[in-house]
């Protein structure tokens, strides 16, 4: 009897009739090359949004590496001073991404979009920015729109782009923007 009903799921199966052998959305949630590569690939992101996420990284990096779960030490420890950053990276973060920071924190206090947070998730956690939009119930490719202008506010910030590209990019998504960009 059993070897009956095995048969005839093999059967149906075969005939594609029967559940499907393909791989479950999780799996292939799991083989989806990131947002931020798939645009660096397709071109979306320019070289400059390229370098200020460089940036970025090194920097969110160094700032949470003390966040870090160590295993505990028995032996007795005297306190001392947290070790020094490198200079490029202390520099960066005091010049560029403590104020980048601050701003889209202060934009976001005044109702704009949540820059910060879709830009540390998407090009840090290398998050799926269709996740994010469907999250946070937004129009299908506005946590794109939302990144792409964060880094390169980051780069007109760092003098690594004119001003006018910024004005550029918001006139070209307006739709998705609107004004909650107003600095």
């Amino acid at each position: 009897m059993a070897r009956a009903r095995r048969a005839r799921r093999v059967t149906l199966a075969a005939a594609g009739a029967g559940p499907s052998t393909g791989p479950t959305r999780q799996t292939q949630a799991k083989f989806i090359k990131p947002s931020f590569a798939r645009w660096i690939d397709q071109g979306a992101v320019t070289g400059v949004m390229l370098q200020a996420a460089t940036e970025i990284e090194s920097v969110y990096f160094a700032k949470t590496s003390g966040l870090k779960i160590r295993p505990p030490q028995w032996e007795r420890v005297s306190g001392g001073a947290a070790a020094p950053l490198a200079e490029r990276i202390a520099i960066a973060n005091r010049d560029r991404y403590g104020p980048w920071a601050h701003r889209l924190s202060q934009r976001f206090k005044r109702g704009g979009p949540p820059a910060l947070e879709t830009t540390v998730d998407i090009v840090i956690d290398q998050a799926i920015a269709a996740a994010i939009d469907a999250a946070r119930r937004w129009r299908k490719g506005t946590a794109k729109v939302v990144t792409r202008r964060a880094l390169l506010e980051y780069a007109v910030m760092a003098g690594w782009a004119p001003y006018a590209d910024l004005d550029r990019f918001d006139a070209a998504h307006d739709g998705y923007l609107g004004t909650r960009w107003a600095a």
